[in-house]
């Protein structure tokens, strides 16, 4: 069976892809074998969760061979350069932070995992909000 999957924090109907709402730690992903997936989304998740490593091998582990994960967020790194050069204001840099964020981390990071994890990554950019994309195939 090969599915796909939209991983967020948000409650969201999106169709073609079974959604899984995590939060604070908490995510459960036992209903989708693993190396079933064409594309695997992650949006608005990463930051949420203490053990990151952890998180993202669940997610990749879900991703079959020649498959796609696509991982959305915010590059904590970018956020801060741009508040300590006044590019954005105390209370942007609150709310961008802050969110009930469990953790952070940066797009390099974040890349280095990703390979660790065994996956190919064939993007990695970043916008001038400081948000990241990443686009990774499965070996």
């Amino acid at each position: 069976m090969k599915m796909n999957v939209y991983i967020t924090t948000k409650d969201l109907d999106i169709q073609g892809f079974a959604v899984f709402q995590v939060s604070e730690n908490h995510y459960n992903f036992d209903s989708v074998p693993q190396n079933s997936c064409n594309e695997v989304i992650i949006e608005d998740a990463v930051e949420y969760m203490d053990d990151i490593p952890k998180f993202l091998n669940s997610c990749c582990s879900l991703v079959r061979k020649g498959g796609v994960i696509r991982i959305f967020g915010m590059d904590l790194r970018s956020v801060c350069l741009s508040y300590v050069s006044s590019q954005m204001n105390t209370q942007t840099f609150n709310q961008v932070v802050t969110q009930d964020k469990r953790g952070a981390i940066s797009l390099h990071e974040l890349n280095q995992i990703i390979k660790s994890l065994g996956m190919d990554i064939q993007k990695s950019s970043l916008n001038e909000n400081a948000m990241y994309e990443v686009v990774a195939i499965r070996k």
